[in-house]
């Protein structure tokens, strides 16, 4: 899983002008390249958000969190 995640860091990194240059000058990223890493990423996505859900319904004080009607 680490390798997963250090693709998806890598690809989030080409953002920074600097970064790219140094690490992904005269490079093609193919179609299949950026497909995979937006797997990677919407799986990771996915997991979090259930475990978000899963925590703020077992959780009161996650319900009430913003709620600060008294």
């Amino acid at each position: 899983m680490a390798y997963f995640a250090d693709v998806v860091r890598e690809v989030r990194d080409m953002v920074h002008p600097g970064r790219y240059l140094r690490l992904w000058s005269g490079v093609k990223v193919g179609k299949e390249y950026v497909d995979s890493v937006e797997e990677i990423v919407q799986i990771v996505y996915d997991h979090l958000y259930d475990k978000l859900i899963t925590l703020i319904e077992k959780d009161p004080a996650f319900k009430n969190l913003g709620n600060t009607a008294n």
